[in-house]
This record gives structure tokens, sequence and C-alpha cells, in this order.
């Protein structure tokens, strides 16, 4: 349309403040009367695609043939390859295929890595932090130094990271991501290299709903949860990233994750279906905690409801016992309840005074 107005039969097309509108008569039978309707057409590229993506977003279940295989195929090759050692459990990556070939992304990793060491020049108490969350996963297991005389993985992949800071966390306030989605330009990135996996998470809206039933509200965290699942030796290498450890020696040494990484698109699925296999194993023994677990666990968030108070103390207990025997510590209890934020209270007085005691012994 190229005129400020044109009519077609009985519509009016006007181009308003609001872009190209259709306005007509439209007969209200109850009101007796005529009132003016006005459409307002809008066509915008960027909101289309976005509509569409939500749209996509919200088709949850509604898979194609392909995506379903593919959700089989993930679910086959993680019970195939899932090993409890020392109460952690290990996965495998889920690869697309045994025979994907990767290029190992180094020149990114290297450039974005440069980039982050001038802001480390620029702002010295960023890198003290950053390299303090490094050092205590360093200490902690959860990240390895590579050792160059050791045998190499069949997949070499250099991941650039980042920190995303999170000054209101009562807990960690800076958090390494890895951006497993850098790729040279005609080569797959990580992920393009990992399989689509199924979503068995709960959906959060049923489980929002289903917490507020109740006349109980509590909720929990599982503390570090990707962090604590070990990846296969096997693909380790698929996880490099780069580091120093003294500015005043910018010697750039290689290192590799060995726990389940943020950034990798198959990591809520290695979680979730951690948690789904650590639980069948308690079905008889604790099996109205296994069903709140199963219910009310949204990723690493456990957002939970009950009816009685002596209801709500069992499910706390019984649900501490499961988890830690994953290496799966829940924290951060919470409730509406005194009772219960009382009980929790007194168990983390509990829990300080044996550390205090553990460490005066040694």
């Amino acid at each position: 349309m190229t005129s400020q107005n044109q009519t077609c039969c009985k519509l009016t097309c006007y181009l308003g403040i609001f872009g190209w509108c259709i306005q007509d008569r439209f007969s209200l039978s109850e009101l007796n009367s005529a009132e003016y309707i006005c459409f307002n057409l809008l066509v915008e590229e960027k909101l289309s695609r976005t509509l569409e993506s939500f749209w996509n977003i919200e088709s949850l279940g509604v898979n194609s043939p392909d995506q379903r295989l593919e959700d089989e195929e993930a679910l086959r090759l993680f019970e195939n390859s899932i090993q409890q050692k020392n109460h952690r459990y290990e996965v495998r990556l889920p690869w697309i295929n045994e025979n994907v070939i990767m290029h190992d992304n180094y020149a990114n990793a290297e450039r974005r890595f440069f980039n982050l060491l001038k802001e480390f020049r620029s702002n010295l108490n960023f890198y003290k932090e950053y390299r303090q969350v490094i050092n205590d996963q360093i200490k902690d297991g959860i990240v390895g130094k590579v050792d160059p005389n050791a045998s190499q993985g069949e997949r070499i992949y250099y991941i650039p990271h980042r920190a995303v800071l999170r000054k209101n966390h009562s807990s960690t306030k800076l958090r390494l991501v890895y951006d497993a989605s850098s790729e040279d330009k005609n080569w797959k990135s990580l992920n393009d290299c990992l399989l689509h996996c199924v979503n068995i998470v709960p959906e959060l809206l049923k489980v929002l709903l289903k917490f507020r039933l109740h006349r109980i509200a509590f909720t929990a965290d599982k503390q570090k949860g990707f962090l604590q699942i070990s990846v296969s030796c096997e693909d380790r290498d698929a996880m490099r990233f780069l580091w120093i450890h003294d500015e005043s020696n910018p010697k750039v040494e290689i290192y590799r994750m060995c726990r389940v990484m943020f950034g990798a698109k198959s990591s809520p699925f290695l979680l979730s279906a951690c948690i789904k296999h650590h639980l069948r194993k308690f079905e008889s023994e604790y099996p109205e905690t296994i069903k709140l677990l199963n219910n009310y666990m949204y990723v690493d968030d456990f957002i939970c409801g009950i009816n009685t108070e002596m209801e709500a103390i069992e499910a706390y207990h019984n649900a501490n016992t499961i988890m830690k025997k994953a290496s799966m510590t829940l924290t951060k209890w919470n409730s509406n309840s005194p009772v219960l934020r009382k009980e929790y209270e007194t168990d983390n007085i509990r829990i300080q005074h044996h550390c205090v005691v553990h460490h005066q012994r040694f």
C-alpha cells in the first residue's frame, strides 16, 4: 500500500502511528448499536522470528521422528556409559557419532584468552577473584592440568571461558562459563558435535504450581550440581582451556575440565539423567521422598510442597541422605514453616561444629 488511505469493499485502510490499520463498522447485536473496530497490521521480520522461536520452544513433547531417535540414542549412550566411582558418578559426553571429527579451536580460544588477560591487567581484583575460583577447582579435582607427555584423547578442543558475576549471590559470586559453541570457519564447535539431548526436566510451570498446593513449602539447592559429575577421561581433552597462574610471569598453560561444565548443551541432560538414575536405586527404601525428588527437582533446585511439618522434616533428612550418596549436597534450605527453619538452623550449627572439631584434630 502506497497511499495514505485506501478503500476496498467496506474496509478502510489507513497508515497511523502504529502502522497500517484496517477499520470497518461492526454490528454488536447485544448492544443494538454499531461500533468501529480497528485492527493493526504489523509485519516485522525480527518479531516474526522471535515468535516462531518462542512457539518452537513451547512445543514440548511434540518432536519429529528424527528428534525422537536422537533422544533415544542419547538415553542409550548415557545408560551404557554411566558408572559410580567412590560415590561420584562418571559419564561420557553424548557424541552425535563415534567417528565425529573436531577441529581443536585453539586459535579462537587463544584470541579470546588474550582479550581476557587485558581485562585482568585493567582490573587486578577481577583477576584475583577469577584465579581463586580456578585454584579452588584445581584443589577439588574439578579441573586438571594437561600432562604433555600423557596420551591424548581422540578429540581435542579448546574452549574460551569467561566470568559471570553474580554480586547478589549468597555463595559463589563469580562463576566460570565455557563457550562450547565457539568454532572456526567451516568447522564444528563442541556443541555441534553433541547430541541434542531429550528434555527430562519437569516443566517449571507445573513445579511452581504444585509447590503452592500444600500448606508447607520448602526449597533447597544442589551445591555446584554440574560440577559434582565426573566426565570420563576419554572425553576430557575435548574440554581444554588456557590459563595463567601468575600475572608477573604470563606463561600460558593448558588445563581441562574433569567434570560436567557450564556451557555445553548436554550438561542439563547429564545432570538430570544422573539424578534420575541415582533415585531409582532408592525407590523401595524411600518411596515418598523419591516421588518428591522426581516431581519437584528442577535442574539443581528442589522446590517442594507438603502438608505437615512431620512429613517435611522426614523428607528433609531423607533427601539429604539420598543425595549425599551421589556426592551431591542439598544446601540453602528454606521454608515458610518456623518449625522447619528451626530444624535447618539446628542442623547447620551441628555441621559447622563437626567441621571445626574435624579441623582441630588434623
